[in-house]
């Protein structure tokens, strides 16, 4: 099918493509040639193969579930209130409060932390 200096590519009898290297008697384009062909990969380098990917894939899969699993407080917004004094509440998927930041300066007037995380907001 093609020839070139390092390498050739064949035709074989069962209609599959097969690139070898170009043997030392150049064949000519469309001559029929006789040519071992590479034997399977041992068993140990397919094992190695296949429990490479499997390994990969459970390593995916168990980082999924770790991440779904240990996501339980962490922010998924941030909430400003301000009316009279100004507070951030970090709130996490399930609406809960994470943390509240006093970001009024110089006020006084009202606690810095009230109680209110864990609460729903």
């Amino acid at each position: 099918m093609k020839i070139s200096k390092k390498v050739t590519i064949l035709y074989t009898e069962r209609g599959d493509y097969l690139e070898i290297k170009t043997p030392k008697a150049t064949p000519v384009l469309g001559q029929v040639i006789e040519v071992d062909l590479p034997g399977r990969k041992p068993l140990s380098q397919r094992f190695f193969k296949l429990s490479s990917i499997t390994a990969i894939l459970l390593l995916a899969l168990s980082l999924g579930v770790f991440n779904i699993v240990s996501g339980a407080n962490t922010a998924v917004a941030a909430v400003v209130v301000d009316i009279n004094n100004s507070k951030e509440l970090i709130v996490n998927r399930d609406a809960k409060v994470l943390k509240v930041i006093d970001l009024t300066q110089g006020s006084k007037n009202f606690p810095v932390n009230p109680q209110l995380q864990g609460k729903d907001i």
